[in-house]
C-alpha cells in the first residue's frame, strides 16, 4: 500500500498512542503472535452489544474480542450504533457496527485496530460503471414471462423447458430474441429472427424456403408455446409468417430430447405468440420506404370486463412493397386475435387465432444467369428474365387452445393444442442457375406449377413443480406431447424454353407464351 495511504485521519488519544508504543516494535514482534492475530480475526464470536453511543458499542466490543482498538474520541461523538446480536468474526463485527457512520476500522501491522474514514470506491481507485438494469416482466395471472414492454433485447429466462427457467439454470446454449430486438430491426418474418439468431444458420432452397442449421445439423421441428410441429419442408413452408404476433423467439442449441422425448441433435425453437393484456393499449404506426415500401400495423389489448379476468389481444399488420428489381413484388397481409380467461384465481384458459395471406413473386426470384466461367453478365443488376406473370400466394391459419392450472406455488399443470393449415400455389418460368457459353446470348427457362397444402396438429401436457429430497430441492417435469402432419402436395415442369438475355423483351414474350400451354391446377 502507498505510504500516503496509511496516514490516519484522525488523531488518536494520548493513551491509546502509549499503548501501540509499547506494543508495536514491528520487527521486534515474534511471528507467531502475527499468526495468532489473524486467526483471532477469522474467528466468529456470539456477542450482544445494545444499541447506544458509537464509542461506546466500539469500546465494548473490542473488550469482548479480545483487540486492541485505538480511536479519538471526538470522531464517534454524536453518532450511534444499532448494537450488535450473534455470531460474528471481528470485521464483520465493526462492519456492522460502524455502517452509516462513515468510519471503517482497519487492522494495523500489530494486530491492533484503528478507525480510519471509509474510503469511497473512487478513493480506493476503483472503476464505477453506470448502473445496469436488467428487467424482465411476468404476467401476475400466469407467471408467463413476458419479454414485451421491457426495452430489452436479453431476458433473464425462457420457457422452452415447459416452464419459466432462469437462463442460468438451463444446462444449454438458449437465445431469446426478445419483441424489442424484433421490432427495431425489423424482423418481420421468421426467417429475419432465425437468420440473426447466433448459432443459426438458413441455407435457402431453390424454388423458395430455408433449410435450418445448427450445430451442424438440421431440424425442422418448431415449437409452438412448447407444443411442437414438424415443418418438414415444402416451398408451403417458406418460413415466411409473420413475427407480428410473437412475444419471442427461444432458441436452445443442442439435442433437444429433453424437451420432446426425441428429437435432433440440432436443437429447438420456440415461438412464444402475444397474450391478451391486462392494461388498455393501443400502439398504431405506418412505414414507407425505398421503392414504393408501404405499410401500416394496430396492435391494441387490455381487460374485456371490469374485473380484468378476461383480457384481449389484436394485431392487425399489412404491407404493400415493390424492389429494385424489376417486376418483384409482394402485397401481405397477417392478423391475429388472442383472449385469455381466469376461470379461476389459478386456472387461466387461453385461445388464438393467427391468420396469413402472402401473395406477390420476391420469393420466386433467385437471380441473374452468368456465363461458364462464373463471369457476370453486361446488363443491369436491376434486370429481370423471369416471366412477368411469375406470382405465389401462401395463406397459413393457425388456431391456439390452451390451460393452464396453478396447484400452489410450487407446482402447475399445461396443457396446450395447435392446429396449422397452409397452402400455397405457384406459377412461374425461373431463370436461376442457368449458364451461358462464354460470348453466348442465350438460356433455357423452365416453367413450374405449384400447389401445396398441408395440415398440422399437436398436443402436449405437462406437470412441473418442485420437491425436497436429501436436503436440496429438485425441479421434476412429467409430461407427453403428440404431433402429426398431414400434406398434399404437387407441382409440375415444362420444357425448358430458349430465350435471348440481351433481347428482355423478347425473352419476356416468349415466356409469356409458354403461360398459354401450361396445364391450369
Amino acid at each position: 500500500m502507498p505510504e500516503e495511504n496509511k496516514t490516519h485521519a484522525f488523531k488518536r488519544s494520548t493513551i491509546s498512542l502509549l499503548l501501540q508504543a509499547s506494543l508495536a516494535t514491528g520487527a521486534l514482534m515474534p511471528m507467531h503472535m502475527t499468526h495468532a492475530a489473524e486467526a483471532i480475526s477469522a474467528e466468529a464470536k456470539t456477542y450482544a452489544i445494545a444499541a447506544g453511543p458509537l464509542g461506546a458499542a466500539l469500546s465494548t466490543f473490542a473488550t469482548q474480542a479480545g483487540v486492541l482498538l485505538s480511536f479519538d474520541p471526538v470522531v464517534t461523538q454524536g453518532k450511534t450504533a444499532t448494537g450488535l446480536n450473534g455470531s460474528y468474526t471481528i470485521s464483520q463485527g465493526f462492519d456492522v457496527l460502524l455502517k452509516g457512520s462513515g468510519l471503517a476500522a482497519r487492522q494495523e501491522r500489530d494486530g491492533g485496530y484503528a478507525l480510519t474514514k471509509a474510503l469511497s470506491p473512487q478513493a480506493k481507485g476503483e472503476d464505477i460503471l453506470p448502473e445496469v438494469s436488467v428487467r424482465t416482466r411476468r404476467e401476475k395471472a400466469n407467471d408467463r414471462l413476458v419479454t414485451e414492454g421491457t426495452g430489452s433485447y436479453t431476458a433473464s429466462g425462457a420457457s422452452i423447458l415447459k416452464g419459466v427457467d432462469s437462463l442460468k439454470d438451463i444446462p444449454q446454449s438458449v437465445t431469446v430474441m426478445t419483441r424489442q430486438r424484433i421490432d427495431d430491426q425489423r424482423l418481420d418474418t421468421l426467417a429475419d429472427v432465425l437468420a440473426n439468431t447466433p448459432g443459426v444458420t438458413l441455407v435457402k432452397r431453390t424454388g423458395g424456403g430455408s433449410d435450418i442449421y445448427s450445430r451442424g445439423f438440421q431440424t425442422n421441428i418448431i415449437q409452438y408455446d412448447g407444443v411442437p410441429l414438424s415443418r418438414s419442408y415444402t416451398n408451403g413452408n417458406l418460413l415466411l409468417a409473420s413475427s407480428v404476433y410473437l412475444d419471442r423467439v427461444e432458441v436452445l442449441r443442442g439435442a433437444q430430447g429433453l424437451l420432446e422425448g426425441a428429437g435432433s441433435p440440432a436443437g429447438a425453437i420456440n415461438l412464444v405468440r402475444k397474450r391478451g393484456l391486462a392494461e388498455t393499449s393501443i400502439m398504431a404506426e405506418g412505414r414507407a420506404g425505398s421503392w414504393d415500401n408501404y405499410g401500416a400495423r394496430i396492435d391494441a389489448g387490455g381487460a374485456l370486463n371490469e374485473a380484468g379476468s378476461i383480457r384481449g389481444r389484436a394485431v392487425l399488420d399489412y404491407e404493400d412493397k415493390n424492389s429494385f428489381i424489376d417486376k418483384v413484388w409482394d402485397r401481405n397481409l397477417n392478423a391475429y386475435a388472442a383472449i385469455d380467461v381466469d376461470l379461476t384465481p389459478d386456472t387461466t384458459i387461453g385461445a388464438g387465432i393467427a391468420f396469413s395471406r402472402l401473395n406477390g413473386n420476391s420469393s420466386l426470384y433467385y437471380g441473374l444467369p452468368r456465363y461458364a466461367d462464373g463471369t457476370t453478365l453486361p446488363i443491369s443488376r436491376k434486370a429481370n428474365l423471369d416471366a412477368d406473370w411469375s406470382e405465389a400466394t401462401r395463406r397459413e391459419t393457425q388456431l391456439f387452445l390452451d390451460l393452464e392450472h396453478r396447484f400452489n406455488a410450487d407446482w402447475t399443470l399445461k396443457a396446450a393444442g395447435v392446429y396449422t393449415d397452409e397452402e400455397y400455389d405457384a406459377v412461374t418460368a425461373l431463370s436461376y442457375f442457368r449458364l451461358i457459353p462464354v460470348n453466348g446470348n442465350s438460356m433455357t427457362a423452365p416453367g413450374f406449377e405449384y400447389d401445396f397444402g398441408g395440415k398440422s396438429k399437436g398436443f402436449n401436457a405437462n406437470v412441473n413443480g418442485k420437491l425436497q429430497a436429501f436436503g436440496m430441492t429438485h425441479e421434476v417435469v412429467l409430461g407427453a406431447n403428440y404431433s402429426d402432419q398431414e400434406r398434399r402436395d404437387a407441382f409440375n415442369e415444362y420444357a425448358n424454353t430458349t430465350v435471348n438475355v440481351f433481347d428482355h423483351q423478347a425473352a419476356i414474350s416468349t415466356l409469356d407464351s409458354r403461360v398459354l400451354s401450361r396445364t391450369e391446377l
